[in-house]
């Protein structure tokens, strides 16, 4: 499942934002997760912390896990990725689902907003 988590102004500190991610969640019932989120976003920071992700900027990746990611998350080269349940090098592990996600979620969806 791939989604993105965005709660208008209004209705923030409400606790909107983790039911959404919760009930992701439950739903897919994945033994990993992950997001990103630029450094600075220190909602979404503590939002993940406090559901139990990790926060790791790339560069502190090995280059493959870091390429591979990237593919995972349709290229967002936020300054932060948080992975739940395993580690960055583990969560890379399966190079060849990151490159089919991408070309199916990011690249083609990418290509129809061109359009």
């Amino acid at each position: 499942m791939h989604y993105y988590v965005a709660v208008s102004s209004r209705f923030r500190r409400r606790g909107l934002a983790k039911l959404l991610i919760t009930s992701a969640e439950a739903r897919c019932r994945a033994p990993a997760y992950a997001a990103t989120t630029e450094e600075d976003n220190t909602a979404a920071l503590a939002l993940f912390a406090g559901l139990g992700y990790r926060a790791y900027r790339w560069r502190e990746l090995d280059r493959r896990t870091r390429v591979v990611l990237l593919k995972a998350t349709c290229g967002y080269d936020d300054d932060v990725i948080l992975i739940k349940g395993i580690s960055p090098r583990e969560l890379a592990a399966d190079e060849g689902d990151a490159e089919e996600f991408n070309r199916r979620e990011c690249y083609l969806v990418w290509l129809g907003v061109r359009r």
